[in-house]
């Protein structure tokens, strides 16, 4: 449900970001795309590259601002090239539902725009 909100509606504060961000090692990967299989977001894409080692020639690539940190990607990566890392500004979670609530009502006001917008 929170997917779709995003998807096919365009909020995109439906899912709020983890205090962490998935980077890639060029060096180590390999090109197979399962973390562009795997990302909920669309964030990770295989690209073209110069740096890649492998026999594809590409390398995965993540959006930092379509990331939302869930680290999927980086779970099933059988090279380990995708990590996560802490953002540099935290974001606490809410305390409890009506925060919660409370900050989405806000967002709703104030959405952001979809990746291709």
């Amino acid at each position: 449900m929170w997917f779709k909100a995003y998807h096919e509606f365009g909020h995109g504060k439906t899912v709020d970001v983890s205090n962490y961000l998935t980077t890639t090692k060029s060096e180590t990967c390999r090109g197979c795309g399962l973390c562009t299989r795997r990302c909920p977001m669309d964030a990770v894409v295989l690209e073209a590259s110069d740096e890649a080692k492998n026999k594809v020639g590409k390398i995965s690539v993540v959006d930092p601002d379509v990331c939302i940190g869930c680290g999927v990607c980086a779970y099933k990566c059988p090279t380990g090239s995708i990590v996560l890392e802490q953002r540099h500004e935290i974001t606490e979670p809410p305390a409890d539902t009506g925060e919660f609530v409370g900050r989405f009502l806000r967002d709703l006001a104030d959405p952001l725009p979809r990746r291709g917008d």
